[in-house]
Order: C-alpha cells, then sequence, then structure tokens
C-alpha cells in the first residue's frame, strides 16, 4: 500500500462513522459520567492545539481536563499591553489564513472576529551589519526578481503537495528536499525570494542550513499573498484563549504539571498533577493528548516506552525572543534591518538581533532577537543584545531618553526538527504511527505546520475525529 492512500480510505471510513464533519456547537453538552477525577479526555498543554482540542472535545459532550504548566492558556498566542495608550501589542502569534474554513468556524465558536494585519504598518527599510553598526550597501532584490521567484516557490509547493497537511513523506524521500535551503534556493532559482522567506522564518534556526523540506513545510502559499492575511479585529490575538479560557471554566487547571503518568493494560490512564502550594492530585483518563513540544524532557514522569522515547530524543528545538522597545531612536516607521557581509543570503550568523520595526504605538518598535538550536537564552541576554546593537548603531543620541526594553518573550522552544538521517529512515512515518498508541494522542506543530489553521485542522482530522470513534 502506498504511503497515501490511506487518505481516501480515511474520508470514507469518517464518512460511514458520521464524523466528516463535526459542527462547531455553542454550548457545551454535560457528561459527568465517571466522578470528579475521571475524565474521558486529559488534554495536556493550553498552547493552539490544545486550547483546540479542548473547545472541541467539551462541545462534542467529553469530559475533559485541560492541563497547562503556566499561569495562561496561549503558549505563543503572548499580547502586551502599553500602559501609556493602553494598545494591545502582539509579540507572538499574529497572523491568520482567512481562506481556511476552520479559522472562521473556530473564531466564530470565540466570538472572535478578524480584521486586517499590521503587515503594511511602516515605511522604508535601512539595511546594517549589527555585529558592526555599519552599513554595507545591500540593496534587496527587486520586486519583479522576487515576484518570479514566488512563482517558483508555488510550483514546488504544488509538487509537494502531500506537505500541506503534515509531513506525509514517501518512501523514499526524494533527495532534494533533504538538501540545505541555501542549495536548494540556487538550484531552483529562489534566491530573491531569500530575504523575504526568511523574515517569515525567523525562529527557524541557521535558515541556509535547515533542509528544504521544513521550509517547504513551514512556508506555504497564503504568505506569498500576505495582504490576505488576517489577524484579530482587536489586534489582541490572546483575546482567543481569555474567550476559551470563559468557555472551559473549571476544565482548566493552570499552573499545574503532570508530574507522572503510567498506563496499565487494560485499565485508565493514570496520571499525577503537582500544583505549587498544593497536594498532589491524582486524576484518571481514557485518552490523553500531548499537545505540548514533543522533547523528551517535557515527558519527565511518563512511562514512555522504547519507540516513544527514541522518537522524542531525536528532535532538536530553536526559538526566538520577541520584544518591545521604547525609545530606541530609530525614525518613525522605519524598519533596520541585520545583514552580514559574508555569509549566505547575507543572513545573520546567530546568535543575534534580526531586526527592529515598528508597532501600533508611535515610540514603541518590536524586535525580534534569534537564538541558537538547543538552548533557549535567557531573558536578559536577549535584552542586552537588543540594547548593544542600538549601542552600536549610534542610537539613540546622548541627549535622547535611553532605551527600554518593555517586555521580552521567549518563544522557545518554537521549531522542532530533526536531521536528515531520521528523515531518511522514516522517522515522520514512526512519529505518525504513535497517535493512539497506548492511550495517548498527539498534536502540535511539529506534527503538522507551523500555522495556526494547520495546527487546528490537523487537530480536528487527526486527534479529535479518532478519539471520538473510541470514548
Amino acid at each position: 500500500m502506498g504511503v497515501h492512500s490511506w487518505r481516501p480510505i480515511l474520508k470514507s471510513s469518517l464518512v460511514a462513522w458520521g464524523l466528516l464533519f463535526l459542527p462547531f456547537a455553542v454550548t457545551a453538552l454535560p457528561a459527568d459520567p465517571n466522578g470528579d477525577d475521571d475524565f474521558d479526555v486529559a488534554i495536556i498543554g493550553g498552547g493552539s492545539s490544545g486550547t483546540y482540542a479542548a473547545i472541541r472535545l467539551q462541545d462534542l459532550g467529553k469530559k475533559i481536563v485541560l492541563v497547562e504548566a503556566t499561569e495562561r492558556l496561549g503558549s505563543h498566542a503572548y499580547t502586551w499591553t502599553d500602559p501609556e495608550t493602553n494598545t494591545p501589542i502582539d509579540i507572538g502569534v499574529q497572523i491568520f489564513d482567512p481562506d481556511k474554513p476552520i479559522v472562521d468556524e473556530y473564531l466564530a465558536r470565540l466570538n472572535i472576529s478578524l480584521g486586517p494585519t499590521d503587515l503594511e504598518v511602516g515605511g522604508p527599510t535601512d539595511y546594517f551589519d549589527f555585529s558592526t553598526g555599519k552599513s554595507i550597501g545591500y540593496e534587496p532584490p527587486s520586486q519583479e526578481e522576487t515576484e518570479a521567484a514566488f512563482a517558483r516557490w508555488a510550483e514546488l509547493l504544488d509538487k509537494y503537495s502531500y506537505l500541506d497537511d503534515g509531513y506525509y513523506l514517501p518512501e523514499p524521500v526524494p533527495e532534494e528536499l533533504l538538501l540545505p535551503f541555501g542549495e536548494f534556493a540556487k538550484r531552483y532559482k529562489l534566491e530573491a525570494a531569500v530575504p523575504f522567506f526568511a523574515l517569515f522564518a525567523e525562529g527557524i534556526g541557521d535558515f541556509a542550513q535547515v533542509p528544504a523540506l521544513y521550509l517547504l513545510h513551514f512556508l506555504d502559499k497564503p504568505i506569498l499573498s500576505g495582504s490576505r492575511l488576517r489577524t484579530t479585529a482587536a489586534h489582541n490575538v490572546s483575546l482567543i484563549y481569555t474567550h476559551a479560557r470563559a468557555i472551559l471554566g473549571d476544565s482548566v487547571l493552570l499552573n499545574t504539571r503532570v508530574s507522572a503518568l503510567s498506563r496499565p493494560a487494560n485499565a485508565l490512564v493514570s496520571l499525577t498533577l503537582s500544583i505549587p502550594g498544593r497536594p498532589d492530585r491524582k486524576i484518571r483518563a481514557k485518552r490523553v493528548i500531548a499537545a505540548f513540544p514533543q522533547l523528551l524532557p517535557n515527558f519527565a514522569g511518563w512511562d514512555l516506552d522504547d519507540d516513544e522515547r527514541g522518537l522524542f530524543t531525536e528532535f532538536a528545538a530553536t526559538g526566538i525572543h520577541c520584544a518591545v522597545v521604547r525609545h530606541s531612536g530609530i525614525e518613525a516607521n522605519h524598519t533596520l534591518q541585520n545583514v552580514a557581509p559574508d555569509t549566505a543570503y547575507n543572513l545573520p550568523r546567530l546568535p543575534a538581533v534580526y531586526n527592529y520595526g515598528p508597532s501600533r504605538v508611535p515610540g514603541l518598535v518590536k524586535a525580534y532577537y534569534g537564538i541558537a538550536a538547543n538552548t533557549d537564552a535567557p531573558e536578559s541576554a536577549s535584552r542586552d543584545a537588543l540594547l548593544d546593537t542600538l549601542t552600536r548603531l549610534g542610537l539613540p543620541t546622548a541627549d535622547a531618553p535611553q532605551p527600554v526594553v518593555e517586555v521580552d518573550k521567549s518563544h522557545f522552544p518554537y521549531f522542532l526538527r530533526v536531521g536528515v538521517d531520521q528523515i531518511r529512515a522514516g522517522f515522520y512515518n514512526r512519529l505518525y504511527a504513535l497517535q493512539g498508541h497506548r492511550s495517548i494522542f498527539y498534536t502540535g506543530a511539529a506534527l503538522s505546520r507551523q500555522n495556526s489553521a494547520s495546527i487546528w485542522r490537523f487537530t480536528e482530522q487527526e486527534v479529535i475525529r479518532k478519539i471520538m470513534v473510541g470514548v
């Protein structure tokens, strides 16, 4: 059986089960068959995929608990509000693809409206080598060159359309997908698109060395027509999670970690929940959804078997810090972009500040700091880099107010990937084979795509529909 032949079978089976189109409900159906500490589904991780799963399963009448280790839902969706103007500024997830029906359906369920993005805010871009503070006379590709490269990229996305919903790779994996993206770009004459792609793929690590597979998976067609992308009408993505939290009510446990998880044969999954300052709580669930980055340390205390442990050990992570700086000294509506004089495509060596750009509030700029693979940077390192870079750029002048980093948000781990040998050896097919294994399902960007619509669609198709059959 070919690697993709399951898709029509899955579709016809879902139709037979009555699950192909599970409607978004307005209110949750009450279901409490098991008692206070027994649940149909325990969802671990309150980011994009976990919150979506919780809303959908609760609406479908399942008794759920959503366990989140931090004080808030949303993970990479983070909004800082300027205390001087009371204006929200998103410094995490910001954009959505309005052409995906699941976006409208889910956000309507949460009473969230979409509007234009901030992508058009701002004027000219000035290019500097941030390591020296000097201009290197960089000239970006022309619009005509960029659009021609976009057209070639769109053709490649069509060629590898099986990446639309995940890493559903054929065997053997096409070798060109394993090329470093810098080489792949030269092969297909994509050089003019690289500066644009690099802006959207900040946080992915060493851009030119990342296997082409990941860029084809990351940079889908909606990005090529950025004017069609949307954000929340209130320019506050965190409202998605505020509204979800209100709907889920007591089903959400914040500041709570799973300190132990065991899966006895022919029994419910047993979980021990640890909450600071309170006794541990033990719960049981028929199914568990792991909706957090699938890095091995995140499974501490879980009874993983050798297959699970072997796969999660392979993942490496990259990330990014997003910040807001006041009194930067940068000219109004200007963007300062870091370009290196001696690297492929003039991309900066990490760790480094990627750029500073305008925000919705005059006098405040957004700044992005990229970190190396498999290691987060402390907030102090990011803040110091942002301020030191401004100093090298001669900003602001000595008689002006000095810059202040108002907020610095770490998005680590942000992007998970494995090496080319693991990809070639069928890593992703083995990863997907874990779905439902010993009562655990997996979701998130590492299995789907690095955008909200894909994460929600994957969670719907590959997790919720399968759980609804068996619970």
